[in-house]
């Protein structure tokens, strides 16, 4: 009995692997929507943050990825949360600017506690005006089923950019003899919704 005992404990402990490969998650992203089609998300910048949600909308993880010349392409490599369905929601940033206006106002988060539905952003505005220059902002989202399974499985999230430059030009009526004088005339963007 105790020779039979002996060799059972010799046989499982022979199928125990102690180098299992541990369940990592790695999330790339990606601008590639611009005029080159290459990722330029290095070159647009210099801090990116993820939001990882449960499938009941709840926060459960953030991380910001800073931009160095060792990440150009801003990966982040985690621990594999719990199988599920996931929603990753992203924002980059450039600090060209160091205007208080020239960034976009972003609620803070609290894991376990805040919903998607809490994340947001808001232009920074004077009585509804916006005079300075602001500073690169991208966004993007995307959803995905997570396994736990020993390995690395990746995300990709592509993200698009929000601040864009408008430059309008007052040119003169065709034939007219009469100078323009710019200061003549106001233009303004209205935008009742509030997306900037």
């Amino acid at each position: 009995m105790i020779l039979f005992s002996l060799v059972g404990i010799s046989i499982i402990s022979s199928c125990i692997k102690d180098d299992i490969e541990p369940c990592k998650l790695k999330i790339s992203f990606s601008y590639s929507y611009n005029m080159l089609s290459s990722n330029a998300l290095a070159n647009q910048a210099d801090l990116v943050r993820l939001y990882i949600f449960d499938k009941k909308d709840i926060l459960v993880g953030q991380y910001d990825i800073p931009g160095s010349s060792s990440n150009d392409n801003f990966n982040i490599e985690i621990d594999t949360p719990e199988t599920g369905e996931y929603s990753f929601a992203v924002w980059a940033k450039s600090n060209s600017s160091t205007n208080p206006e020239a960034d976009f106002e972003i609620p803070n988060l609290t894991v376990e506690k805040s919903t998607i539905d809490d994340l947001n952003y808001l232009m920074k505005r004077n009585e509804g005006i916006r005079k300075e220059a602001l500073n690169n902002f991208l966004v993007g989202f995307t959803k995905a089923n997570i396994q736990q399974s020993a390995g690395t499985q990746s995300v990709e999230i592509s993200l698009k950019k929000v601040t864009k430059k408008i430059r309008l030009v007052l040119l003169p009526y065709s034939g007219s003899s009469n100078p323009i004088d710019v200061n003549n005339y106001e233009f303004y963007i209205k935008d009742d919704v509030g997306n900037g």
